[in-house]
């Protein structure tokens, strides 16, 4: 039941979520930088969803596994920045200490203006 709930309430949300226009990148930071790993909750993830939204982001989850605590153990998102970038990544094995996810740079000096995928080691 809970499955079915989780899916149910996920569902919605990607649907309420997916009707976003662009919006300018607030003064607030340059860079937007979003890291999955396995201490966020569901509860997190779609704290981020909305988060991202507000700047502008559309944030749509394929896929999301929990394990019993309730911790997110497998991700497949796709971001679109509504600018014309947009990505996907996929990690099936999430950890502590993984650092999997995207970023957008707005700077104008930005060398890599957009990337997707395991960050380990490299933000």
């Amino acid at each position: 039941m809970k499955n079915i709930i989780l899916f149910l309430l996920t569902t919605l949300l990607l649907t309420a979520s997916s009707f976003t226009g662009p919006k300018a990148p607030t003064t607030e930071s340059s860079r937007i930088e979003v890291i999955f790993n396995r201490q966020l909750t569901f509860d997190d993830v779609v704290q981020i969803k909305q988060r991202l939204l507000l700047r502008g982001i559309t944030l749509r989850y394929n896929k999301l596994s929990f394990d019993d605590n309730g911790k997110l153990t497998a991700i497949d998102f796709h971001v679109d920045c509504n600018d014309g970038i947009s990505g996907s990544a996929e990690e099936s094995n999430l950890t502590n200490d993984t650092r999997m996810g995207f970023y957008r740079d707005y700077s104008d000096t930005a060398k890599i203006k957009f990337a997707t995928g395991n960050f380990k080691g490299r933000l």
